[in-house]
């Protein structure tokens, strides 16, 4: 199995994670997204 290096796997979250954060006073669609499906992942399940 091919594996992602653990740096390349940290950068991802990094921009990961500035891509979703939330601003204030504007909807930010991506975090909107995320949290909707976090919400599905939740009620319904991933099978």
């Amino acid at each position: 199995m091919n594996f992602i290096c653990i740096a390349n796997h940290i950068e991802f979250i990094k921009r990961h994670n500035d891509v979703i954060t939330p601003s204030m006073g504007r909807i930010n669609p991506y975090h909107l997204g995320f949290e909707m499906f976090k919400f599905i992942e939740n009620k319904y399940g991933i099978d």
